[in-house]
């Protein structure tokens, strides 16, 4: 009694340069996310010392 065949798909091709573009890019825009919200907390930081050595 043998089971059904699984086709796992192998892969003709393997496109190397594309999955590194795409891998890059996203680190890139995470990247540029993190550092955005890192400025951010730096202004809000910023302006509350400003705040208190004004008082």
């Amino acid at each position: 009694m043998a089971g059904p065949t699984v086709y796992h798909g192998v892969a003709q091709k393997v496109y190397l340069v594309k999955e590194a573009v795409i891998g890059m890019s996203l680190g890139l825009v995470a990247g540029a996310v993190w550092k955005y919200s890192h400025w951010e907390r730096r202004k809000e930081i910023q302006s509350y010392y400003d705040k208190k050595s004004s008082k």
